[in-house]
């Protein structure tokens, strides 16, 4: 509570509920040897979505959740993590983006070996958004713990969402994002600056697996597209980034920044609404957690302490007595469905960029060793399996709002079924300096 503290009284008084309904939604397993016995070595973590459905470690979930776990125990984070990348390793799920959780009926986590997650339609399904979070949470477990276990484990399988962000980031096809209420939409500003620090993440992923020449590809790639992402974002009068690239009216709270600090606080200022910032022009609903990451993007505490006060204004408006959801009315501050849901570990998104450190660490692990990828000096990023490079030819023109997918069929013979038994990549990433 004392470094909570130290950013405002306000802050401080949503760290418990933060907190506690965090954890609430997690449970951790551990497999039997026998019927006396635990292999303590095979813990995992599963959180459920509660409230919005009931899928099994839900990407999008757990990304806003993660400042909580950097900042309290990035070790949990881990735990969340690997049945994850576990499953999707078997190569039983057959898309080339991550998916976007293990299983829809908590708490059976039986994959998704068809491939259409939670829809057979691409506009339904968060491609680049899952591709991103996974990449960006995997890199900052990995700076923060000096763990590399993970991206030892799993390269190959994290070079693959690296590939297809290379092929998808810049101008996103008609798909949800995380606030999928809102909708599928072209040319999303905020998911396209998220696949973008996804590639960036996954060119630091190389190099501290020894990969140089991996990691210079797709380093350049990232930077490319953050010059084209610049222009593509801008509204025509400059004030602000729009919601989707073209449309100079629409706006939203560009909460993937959090992932790289690039700040607009002078727009922000002009648009509160009385109990929060709506997430964008489409809507007047507010999100608790995107606001917290947005709050940690600004260099203006006047801004800063806007966001943290109107949220706080909510939770503490007596209108709504169920448990917190952070989805609520940014002018009447009722809240709405989903309710109860760990994301709201995105309330620490200001904790988790104070230091490299946390409150309960790990050891640091095993290190990494080489990688094998060959550069073309092109923007062009070859597979960890050896797999042809994917070339990118970068434009400045506006995209169109139009794309189509497709997805296969696998299984996997793995189900867990769950018992009871018992900073932050952004400003890691930080070389996405604008």
């Amino acid at each position: 509570m004392d470094d909570a503290s130290k950013i405002s009284d306000d802050y401080a008084s949503l760290m418990p509920l933060s907190i506690r309904q965090t954890f609430g939604a997690m449970e951790l397993t551990v497999s039997r040897l026998g019927s006396d016995s635990f292999n303590t070595s095979n813990m995992l973590m599963f959180m459920k979505e509660i409230s919005s459905d009931g899928n099994v470690n839900t990407a999008d979930i757990i990304f806003p959740a993660w400042p909580l776990l950097l900042y309290i125990s990035p070790g949990v984070g881990k735990q969340l993590l690997l049945p994850l990348l576990e499953y999707q390793a078997t190569g039983q799920y057959p898309n080339s983006w991550a998916a976007h959780d293990i299983g829809t009926k908590y708490p059976n986590a039986t994959g998704h070996n068809d491939g259409t997650q939670i829809s057979s339609t691409r506009a339904n399904i968060l491609t680049s958004a899952e591709s991103g979070n996974m990449l960006i949470m995997t890199l900052s477990y990995t700076q923060r713990t000096n763990d590399n276990s993970l991206i030892k484990n799993y390269y190959g399988l994290l070079d693959k969402w690296g590939r297809y962000l290379v092929e998808n980031a810049l101008t996103p096809t008609l798909q949800l994002s995380s606030d999928d209420p809102a909708g599928p939409l072209a040319n999303q500003t905020n998911l396209a600056i998220k696949g973008i620090i996804g590639i960036k993440a996954m060119s630091e992923i190389a190099n501290i697996m020894g990969d140089s020449q991996r990691s210079a590809n797709y380093s350049t790639i990232a930077l490319a597209y953050v010059q084209d992402w610049e222009n593509f974002a801008m509204s025509s009068d400059s004030t602000h980034l729009m919601l989707a690239y073209g449309n100079s009216s629409s706006w939203g709270i560009t909460y993937n920044l959090y992932a790289d600090k690039l700040l607009e606080t002078k727009w922000y200022s002009s648009h509160a609404n009385v109990f929060g910032f709506p997430l964008d022009t489409r809507v007047d609903y507010a999100k608790s957690d995107w606001q917290m990451f947005t709050a940690a993007t600004t260099t203006d505490d006047s801004v800063r302490d806007t966001f943290i006060s109107l949220v706080q204004k909510y939770a503490a408006d007596g209108k709504n007595a169920k448990p917190f959801s952070d989805l609520y009315g940014s002018l009447d501050g009722i809240s709405q469905d989903p309710e109860a849901r760990p994301v709201v570990g995105a309330h620490l998104a200001l904790l988790a960029l104070q230091s490299n450190s946390s409150i309960f660490s790990i050891s640091p692990s095993e290190s990494m060793s080489d990688g094998g990828a060959t550069s073309t000096g092109t923007t062009s990023v070859s597979g960890a399996s050896g797999q042809p490079p994917v070339t990118v030819t970068s434009t400045a023109t506006t995209p169109s709002t139009t794309g189509t997918a497709s997805s296969a069929l696998s299984r996997w013979d793995r189900t867990y079924g769950l018992s009871k038994a018992v900073v932050w990549a952004c400003s890691a990433i930080g070389a996405l300096t604008y």
